[in-house]
């Protein structure tokens, strides 16, 4: 009882800790102003850098107020020069919007989708909000500090351009400098690409202008959904290498730890949890090089956009039910099957309408499926919580490993929804929530063989005493068997089967080395009466006294044995049958002298003895047995009681 209220206490203090550890952590943080390189931000189209220090070593995300010409896809000479240098100098109070050709629409906050952003329509006075469809161009002009280089010249810079929905066109003070897909006016005119971009160019100029074209007709989001990147070339080539880099390992690391807990389920088949990790392993491996940086446009460099998003849509939605299926493999009587099944059927909807459908449509389907990801999260915490709390040997690990993913997941789709801007909080995202669900998983499996491996070793102890036990009582039954195959059990001495094998080894030798032997059998006279007379106990009695007598009366190296009934056989060794005469006699004597007992009254027992002795003219030892058979008849003939050899 004690120690079950210890365990309750410990896996308290382990829920507290887990609860509070998070926050006090997060606590730390500013979630919405923590970001890389965000000492600056574009104010109306304008981004100041002159007050900012030498940039070597560092990239900036080009954040804040871009210009923004909704449905119009224009060139750097759409924009005069008179109108260009206002608008770069917005503080001089002249009225830019009056001025420029292009119809400014005003100021969109960037990174942003135009989804839900309101310009003036014309035609009504209510504003119009756009949805994802349509095309547009941004504008930018930085201002970089004096002499940005650290020396007069020209300098190389650098443009990083990452998840911008799904098309777009750049020019750099006047040229162009990259695109990708296609920019068109409607779905046909375009062609969407979700390659990972970057451009090169080279001034000597103090301002830089950015003229960006952007057009979606096939995705749900428009414009441009993260930060757009500016440094010196080496900065931006090290911070793409250095993207690349993490998610090389982020997918290696994960793919081998699927691949090991794969190796392990191909060793135990009856274990589904090595199996299903190893799923979720892979799925998620896949996912980090289907975002972040699309590692796998990469590889596949002419993969189109819809077979892409297609394909990042349903490995992400493969997720849950890896995940659903692990724990339920793990906590079957904590987590219900039905759940399991509804959220099997869910996704498998899911994935069917994902392949079905126009990714305008099935772009959408993000939003169910992070609240089934969300409410099966809850589902499984408070189960593991349960366990915890219950002492189970390995919930509390794996609940540890369960809340950072679930974790790095909302932190994930808070961002990927633009609630939030903590995307370097958690800069790997739900990759790293996964490693240390790996690592809590591998805790959990170390503990599992822990205890396997003790109670191998636990059984093996027992095993090896009960081995040793069964064992030595095999060796008591292997003595007592040998006995019984040798041994008359009433009289304790050798039987007639031994007996026979003990005499044709003794012929065998005499042929071999002439090595001379006797025999003599010996027959109870009259036992039949005794049995009839005294009873058949009181004749084993008699045949028990005649194995004691010939053990007190013949010599170590003689060998009696039971012939028959009340028949024995007694082997002589180098004797001749003379010498068998005086160990026949021996025997008879001391029969006939004791005197038996039974119901009270006494009684004497004499026997008839025929003896052979081995020659050179038996063939086998079976005529040796009838030559000694045959004198013990004759002493039966003669009177019994009395001894007879074997006359040649």
């Amino acid at each position: 009882m004690r120690a079950a209220l210890r365990r309750r206490v410990q896996s308290a203090l382990f829920l507290l800790a887990l609860i509070f550890l998070p926050l006090v952590f997060l606590s730390c943080i500013n979630p919405i102003n923590f970001n890389f390189e965000r000492e600056a931000e574009a104010e109306k189209g304008f981004f100041d850098l002159q007050n900012r220090p030498d940039t070597d070593g560092h990239v900036v995300k080009l954040d804040g107020e871009w210009e923004f010409y909704w449905n119009q896809l224009l060139e750097p000479e759409d924009f005069d020069r008179n109108s260009r240098e206002n608008l770069v100098q917005p503080a001089s109070g002249k009225d830019t919007q009056k001025q420029n050709k292009p119809s400014f629409n005003g100021y969109i906050t960037l990174p942003g989708i135009w989804n839900g952003y309101t310009i003036p329509d014309g035609k009504t006075s209510s504003p119009l909000k756009l949805n994802g469809f349509g095309h547009a161009t941004y504008r930018l002009v930085i201002n970089l500090a004096d002499n940005a280089d650290g020396n007069p010249g020209r300098t190389i810079y650098g443009l990083k351009f990452t998840e911008i929905d799904t098309a777009y066109s750049v020019w750099v003070n006047g040229k162009h400098l990259l695109q990708n897909g296609t920019v068109g006016t409607s779905r046909e005119t375009m062609t969407p690409s979700w390659h990972r971009r970057e451009g090169y160019f080279e001034t000597d100029s103090q301002k830089i202008e950015i003229l960006m074209q952007v057009s979606n007709y096939y995705h749900r989001k428009g414009g441009a959904e993260e930060a757009i990147t500016f440094g010196k070339a080496g900065d931006i080539a090290r911070y793409t290498a250095g993207n690349h880099g993490i998610q090389y390992f982020l997918f290696g690391s994960i793919m081998l730890l699927g691949a090991y807990h794969f190796i392990l389920f191909l060793y135990r088949k009856e274990n589904k949890t090595y199996l299903y990790f190893s799923l979720v392993c892979f799925a998620i491996a896949l996912r980090s090089i289907c975002s972040g940086e699309k590692l796998l446009l990469l590889f596949l460099p002419s993969l189109p956009w819809i077979p892409m998003i297609r394909t990042e849509y349903i490995i992400l939605l493969l997720i849950l039910p890896a995940l659903a299926h692990f724990y339920h493999s793990i906590f079957r009587t904590s987590l219900s099957k039905y759940f399991l099944f509804i959220f099997d059927l869910a996704s498998v909807g899911m994935v069917v309408f994902v392949l079905a459908a126009p990714p305008d449509l099935f772009t959408w389907i993000t939003y169910p499926y992070q609240i089934c990801l969300l409410v099966y999260a809850a589902y499984v915490i408070s189960a593991l919580v349960r366990e915890t709390i219950k002492g189970r040997d390995g919930a509390g690990i794996l609940l540890f490993g369960t809340v950072f993913l679930v974790l790095a997941g909302i932190n994930d789709i808070a961002y990927n929804n633009m609630l939030i801007n903590t995307s370097y909080l958690f800069p790997l995202g739900v990759s790293t929530g996964i490693i240390i669900l790996v690592f809590s998983h591998t805790v959990y499996i170390a503990g599992q063989f822990s205890r396997a491996f003790k109670k191998a070793e636990e059984f093996s102890v027992n095993m090896e005493r009960k081995v040793e036990e069964r064992t030595a009582e095999l060796k008591r039954k292997q003595r007592k068997l040998e006995k019984l195959a040798r041994e008359d059990t009433l009289t304790k001495l050798y039987n007639r089967r031994l007996i026979l094998e003990l005499l044709e080894d003794s012929f065998q030798r005499y042929q071999r080395y002439n090595t001379i032997f006797s025999i003599f059998i010996l027959d109870l006279d009259d036992f039949k009466k005794v049995n009839d007379n005294y009873g058949h106990l009181t004749g084993d009695a008699v045949l028990r006294k005649l194995g004691t007598i010939f053990r007190n009366g013949l010599r170590e190296s003689d060998i009696a044995g039971r012939f028959g009934g009340e028949e024995f056989l007694v082997l002589l060794p180098e004797t001749k049958a003379d010498g068998a005469h005086v160990a026949a006699e021996t025997i008879r004597t001391t029969l006939a002298q004791h005197r038996f007992e039974a119901s009270g009254t006494q009684f004497t027992v004499t026997c008839s003895i025929g003896i052979s002795q081995i020659r050179k003219t038996h063939s086998a030892f079976t005529a040796l047995l009838a030559e000694a058979d045959s004198a013990m008849y004759r002493a039966k003939e003669e009177g019994r009681n009395r001894t007879y050899i074997f006359a040649t």
